[in-house]
């Protein structure tokens, strides 16, 4: 039951344990970890392509996937040993760094050097509300992020930015 190559991130949900791996497979193993002395692998899931698996993001059965070349999907983990695949969004020459679900209606993305904001109302269909550049509305400057992820905070999304070595704090508590 080891992992399938180097674990770029996780993110626990429920019982299970989701991680973005690459090496000799390159997409998603789930675990379910109900007994943490022995993890037993429920599924293995190719996100297709060469690329790493670099952000996800949970909001109840919805896993948002983000890899290092162009894509965004969306699975359905209401059955974690089969996820479905609902959506596949691509942005051409974009890194998706991090992910991050407010208020299970949007999906904040760092994605190369901006912030972009979706309605995940439906998630079978995200919907790109804006994109933040550098300097722009509430992005911090400079924010050209290398962000190494991101995370709610009470009203706050918290980004580690690895160009500057800092912490930068946007105000979400109105997220649209």
């Amino acid at each position: 039951n080891g992992i399938s190559g180097n674990i770029y991130t996780a993110r626990i949900n429920g019982d299970y344990l989701y991680t973005g791996v690459f090496g000799s497979l390159n997409g998603i193993e789930i675990f379910d970890i109900s007994n943490p002395g022995s993890l037993s692998r429920v599924n293995s899931t190719n996100t297709g392509g060469s690329s790493s698996l670099y952000a996800l993001a949970i909001s109840g059965d919805i896993l948002y996937v983000g890899n290092s070349t162009n894509d965004m999907k969306v699975y359905n983990i209401s059955t974690p040993s089969a996820p479905v695949l609902l959506k596949t969004y691509s942005r051409e020459f974009r890194y998706w760094r991090s992910l991050e679900v407010i208020a299970e209606r949007y999906l904040y993305a760092a994605v190369n050097d901006e912030l972009i904001i979706f309605d995940v109302i439906d998630p079978s269909n995200p919907v790109e509300l804006t994109s933040l550049e550098q300097g722009v509305g509430a992005v911090p400057t400079p924010f050209r992020p290398l962000p190494d992820d991101m995370y709610i905070f009470r009203n706050s999304l918290v980004i580690g930015d690895q160009t500057s070595n800092q912490v930068h704090y946007i105000d979400v508590s109105d997220p649209a």
